[in-house]
């Protein structure tokens, strides 16, 4: 799925963790998430392999301060490519995700990849 994505669409790369990923505004590199004692100001979209919204404060119009260590693997490392006022969208496979455990209050199921659009609208260090 995710080759003959990145095959239609060449903005799409992939890291060597297997996250596949779209840049669509690199906000400031000078602003970036360097630890995990960090936070962030995020705007995103969560959506399943079937496009349906998991979680999102996009539609609500609404954004969420969160510790950087709080995030999964794959939304950390996500943040990291586009410094504040960054947007790009993203694949994350299950292991960068909730795994094999899944998330019953967000009702993904184990082994789930999910796709994220992420606004990394603010950056404070630690």
């Amino acid at each position: 799925f995710l080759e003959d994505l990145r095959k239609q669409d060449r903005k799409f790369v992939a890291t060597s963790s297997g996250l596949t990923y779209k840049v669509h505004t690199l906000g400031d590199m000078k602003k970036v998430v360097r630890n995990n004692r960090d936070t962030v100001l995020v705007r995103y979209r969560m959506l399943n392999v079937s496009g349906e919204v998991v979680d999102t404060t996009y539609y609500r119009g609404d954004t969420l301060r969160i510790d950087v260590g709080s995030m999964s693997r794959g939304v950390i490392e996500a943040a990291k490519l586009i410094g504040e006022g960054g947007h790009l969208e993203t694949w994350i496979p299950s292991r960068l995700a909730f795994g094999s455990a899944g998330c019953d209050s967000l009702s993904v199921l184990p082994n789930t990849m999910l796709y994220y659009e992420l606004w990394l609208i603010d950056v404070e260090g630690r």
